[in-house]
Parts: C-alpha cells; structure tokens; sequence
C-alpha cells in the first residue's frame, strides 16, 4: 500500500493520506503507524521547510500459536433450595474424572479445561442431600449452571439422582416440604391440614374430616404414610391431622393420573412421608391450646439408632362447657379425639435402613337434637378408630438402583349409635387390614429408568347391623337423622375376607 506522508519543518508527521489502499484494516494500521514516525527535517536553501513524500508499507503476516492457559469451561453456583442463599463450602466432584473443587463463600465454583463430552456431576455437603446429574460441555464452550441443594433431615444418609430433563410420570402433583407447609395461613400449626388448601380439594362436611379431591367420593381418596394406607388424614371436624406433623418431612398431593404402583384407588392420592429423627441428643415440646394438649420426644438411643413418641388428646369440649354452659354439646357437636405415633429408626449401613413404626388414631362424635317429647329425641353417636403398624426397609444397592420393603399389619373400627326415641339403631364395622409392597427402581440409561413392584393387600371385616329399616336417613329426608321409625327392628351379622396382589411394572422415559 502507499501513503502521502506531510512532514513538518521540525521533522513531526503533520497529515498522512492513503493513495493506494490495502485495505479498510491495513490502512488504518499503517495510517497509525506512520503519524509516529519522526523524519530528519527537509531543508530549501539550507533552511528546513515542510515536504509531503510519497510512502510505501509493506506488511509481514507471521503465525504464532500464544498458549492462553488454564480457560475456565464449567462453573456454576450452589444455594439453598429453600432459603435461596448462596452455600459455601459444597463439594463439587466430577466422578469419571476424579475432579473435586469447594464452593467458596459466595457459593460459586469453576473447574478448567474439562473435556468435551458428559460427566457426572455430585454434589455433597454436611447436612445437604447428595445430589448426582449429568452434564454436557461442549467443545470451545463454558458451561453455566446454578444447583439447588436441599437440606438432609438429620439421620438420614440419602442419596437422590437428578434429571433435568425427565418428565415426571405423576400428573398435576404437588409436593410440599412441612417448612413450606408451616407458612401457608389457616394451618394453625399443623402442616399437613396445607392439603386442604391445594388445588382440586374440596371441603367435606363437619365431623367427616374426610377429603373430596376433584369431586371423587371421599373413600376413594387414597392417603398413604411412608407406604401405608389409612384410613383418615383428620380427625373429625377436620380440626386435626391424625399425625403428629412434626414427625412428617413431606406432603404430596395427586388429584389423579397418578402411577400403577398406587392403582387400588380412582380418586386422589395423599402420600405423607416421615423425617429423619435427630442423630443425637434428646429433643421434644409439649403444647397447650384452647383446642387439644400435644407433646412429643425423640432421642437417640446410639450412633446408628433413633426413637420417637408422640400423642395428643382434645379437650375442646371440656373448654367450651366452662366458657358456655355445661349442655353445650346438646346443640353443636364437639369433636373428641386422640393419636399417639412410635417411630423408631435404624441405620443398618451406609446406604440401608430399617424403620418400625406405630399409628394410632381415635375419634368420638355426638350430634343431638333434644325434645321435649321423650318420642321426639334424636341422638346420634359415632366412634371411629384406626392402628397400624409397620416396617419399612429401604437400601440403594452399589450399581445406584434402590429397593423398598413395606409390610404392615392395622385395625379399623366404626361404630355408629343412633335413636329415635326409644327405637336404638347401631352399626360396628371392624376389618382387620394386612399389607405388603415392595418396590425395585434401576436407571437402565440416562434417559430410562425401570421400576418393577408389588401391592398385596388383605382384609378381614365383619359387621354387625340392628335397627329400623328407615334408619339411617333415607334420600329425600327433611329431618336430620331421618324419619321416625316404624315398628319392624332388623338384625343382621356377617363376615367377609378379601385379598388381592397386584404386579407392577413401569418404564420412565
């Protein structure tokens, strides 16, 4: 290329012009550098004066290879799942590498040169769930991300793998933690009246305490505890759950769709599931309030085992017959209620326990409408109960697949008393329940993983019937418990035995 360079008397670079470009990138290069020359000065008649001489720049193209060093291609930042903070000190290890960094207190973390392809990611920490994914870095590429570590109840060594990109089999589920649970309003402390609240739950009416999800009957609502089927969430009223909520980690509801491992019911599905019990020291409260008493303590009993008790017991009827009057319970009904729980956990390994539980729940209801016709009284008492008892067994075997045992053994019983006058009507109902399921899940690939299962169940029920044959209500009755009775008195006993297993097996895609 050629410039037209304008030098000063002093010598200085005035002006250059291009005359013959290079091009836009050359000519700008070589205009730079030609205003930093510095001429000896031109002399006229032994004088200096100003000239413009006329400049060719050749330009040399040289290759080098610079080595720019470590680059930084995978780097992210840890925080709390629920908090939203950032944690510091997370391990981050990158598994088929053998690569492990810290986060740092800003909760960030980066690894240099990985190469290209995927990797397992884990990440763990004291207190926080270990967490395994899978992640792709591509090639001249930084890879960003942000985890959400969760919280490890204390006593449990758990373990979960992550997918982002899996489709979750259950539909319109919704799954919250009890310190979730504790900020919704009207829960008055008891996290697991939140499912009142969820989407698709209606109402049911006072002293059913029963659930209606998406306009399903109430008994065709299923309610699950770490597996186990029963028959109520909530006492009567719907005042109280019938657990001890702070024995309870999660609460999840599936109005419908759910899997074919919980295919006995039509309705909706209520899958509680327990915490881990502290690992040490002894811990527990005891409560008070216009409603029921409560209390419940844990210890651990050694390094790898863990037992908690529970109860509670109402006393709202005794409250409002000394702030009312004493027949209070003649014109509205008062709920009457008990629970107690026994949890007991044991860690047989690093990644297997055992756990042994008791469940036990009593409600009594009276509703009456008094006369002064002896004739005319209408009474009507109910008193319904539940046990269970239960081990679960759970273990993630060397290869990451997982398997669980849950057999359980628990008593129902419904009794109903109800009078017109002097004609007595009654039904006991009492089933003795016995179950089993067992579930195994294995990751086939990355994209597939395999459960296989079974769901066996037993009932043994027997029923006793005496009464009018009018009573209970009859649809299209205007009074409350029915009309008065005729003058036939029925009586009827049986028995009945049911058993059922139900296989199951499924593939997530």
């Amino acid at each position: 290329m050629v410039l037209a360079i304008d030098i000063a008397a002093d010598g200085s670079v005035a002006d250059v012009r291009v005359q013959a470009s290079g091009g836009p990138a050359w000519d700008a290069a070589a205009i730079a550098a030609a205003r930093q020359f510095t001429f000896e000065p031109a002399e006229v008649d032994n004088q200096p004066a100003p000239v413009t001489i006329t400049y060719r720049y050749a330009f040399t193209v040289v290759e080098k290879i610079v080595s720019l060093g470590p680059q930084v291609n995978f780097e992210g930042v840890v925080v709390d799942r629920f908090q939203k903070k950032p944690l510091a000190g997370v391990k981050i290890a990158i598994k088929d590498l053998q690569l492990d960094t810290l986060t740092d207190e800003a909760g960030a973390f980066a690894f240099t040169d990985l190469p290209v392809g995927t990797h397992q990611v884990e990440l763990s920490g004291p207190g926080l769930v270990t967490v395994t994914t899978d992640e792709e870095i591509a090639a001249r590429q930084k890879r960003t991300v942000k985890y959400y570590a969760e919280p490890r109840d204390e006593g449990i060594d758990d373990e979960q793998v992550v997918k982002a990109t899996r489709i979750k089999k259950e539909t319109a589920s919704v799954s919250i933690r009890t310190e979730e649970a504790r900020k919704v309003p009207g829960t008055s402390g008891d996290t697991l009246k939140v499912v009142q609240n969820l989407p698709g739950v209606g109402r049911s009416s006072f002293g059913s305490g029963q659930l209606i999800v998406w306009g399903a009957a109430p008994n065709e609502t299923r309610v699950f505890v770490d597996g186990v089927d029963i028959p109520a969430l909530y006492h009567g009223g719907g005042l109280r759950s019938t657990i001890n909520s702070d024995l309870i980690r999660s609460i999840e509801l599936l109005p419908g769709a759910f899997g074919a491992e919980y295919g006995r019911g039509i309705g909706g599905l209520v899958k509680a599931e327990t915490r881990g019990l502290p690992g040490a020291g002894t811990h527990g409260y005891v409560a008070l309030d216009a409603i029921d008493a409560s209390a419940l303590v844990s210890t651990a009993v050694s390094s790898t085992a863990r037992i908690a008790v529970a109860a509670r017991r109402s006393h709202l009827a005794a409250v409002l017959s000394q702030l009312t009057s004493e027949d209070v319970g003649d014109f509205v009904p008062i709920p009457q209620y008990y629970d107690a729980q026994v949890l007991a956990q044991f860690d047989l390994g690093k990644d297997e326990q055992l756990e042994i539980a008791a469940l036990g729940s009593d409600d009594q209801l009276t509703r009456a409408i008094d006369a002064t016709d002896p004739a005319e009284v209408r009474r009507q008492d109910s008193h319904d109960r539940y046990y269970r008892g239960f081990a679960r067994y759970t273990r993630i075997l060397p290869d990451g697949s997982s398997l669980f045992v849950v057999p359980s053994v628990g008593w129902d019983a419904s009794t109903t008393r109800a009078a017109f006058g002097a004609v007595p009507t009654s039904l006991d109902v009492g089933s003795w329940r016995y179950a089993l399921r067992a579930g195994y899940r294995r990751r086939l690939d990355p994209r597939v993983t395999l459960s296989l299962g079974i769901d066996g169940a037993g009932v043994r029920s027997a029923v006793s019937r005496l009464g009018s044959v009018n009573l209970p209500p009859r649809e299209g009755d205007v009074t409350v418990f029915g009309q008065p009775p005729g003058d036939q008195v029925n009586a009827d006993r049986w028995t009945a035995s049911v058993a059922s297993v139900a296989p199951y097996a499924f593939a997530e895609i």
